[in-house]
């Protein structure tokens, strides 16, 4: 896309592409945020010994069965609240990496279309004598496209923070 931004002789649409150009680098930035907050929830959710747990769980739930009320009971009620806490959070971890890397897959393959609808418009550009008003347009459609892209990136963000935060939307 920068490449394609400083090609046109028409300083008007140069200028234009410029800011679609530094818009697509705004989405870039979101990107690398967002690979850090996948490489911290991978980080995090590797310490989460998910076979172990749920071996934990279906044995406390074993060992409730049948067993009375009182002090054992409510020890062992305590330890299974305490291991599908874990389930629970490794399940959120889980889910805010993939809403994430979705996200994450829809905009580079956005931003790969904008490149190519980039080199479109500079073709149509060359060829229409100049047609500012068309050109115009369609340079409104890709910073348009990006400011979606930017608004997607942001929900799918919110989104995360929500599941990480057990459904409470932060």
């Amino acid at each position: 896309m920068r490449t394609l931004h400083r090609q046109p002789g028409d300083a008007v649409l140069r200028a234009q592409l410029a800011g679609v150009d530094d818009q697509a680098g705004e989405v870039l930035g979101d990107l690398a945020r967002f690979a850090g907050q996948v490489t911290l929830i991978e980080q995090t959710s590797a310490g989460i010994n998910l076979g172990r747990l749920q071996q934990e769980r279906a044995q406390l739930e074993r060992g409730l069965h049948g067993l009375p009320q009182g002090p054992l009971r409510a020890e062992r009620e305590r330890a299974l609240r305490a291991v599908t806490d874990q389930l629970d959070v490794a399940r959120r971890l889980h889910d805010a990496r993939e809403m994430l890397l979705a996200r994450m897959q829809a905009a580079v393959l956005g931003l790969e279309g904008l490149v190519a609808r980039m080199a479109e418009l500079l073709a149509l550009h060359a060829t229409a004598d100049g047609g500012t008003s068309l050109t115009a347009v369609k340079v409104a459609e890709l910073t348009s496209d990006l400011e979606g892209m930017r608004d997607g990136l942001a929900e799918a963000e919110r989104l995360s923070r929500s599941t990480l935060a057990g459904g409470q939307v932060q």
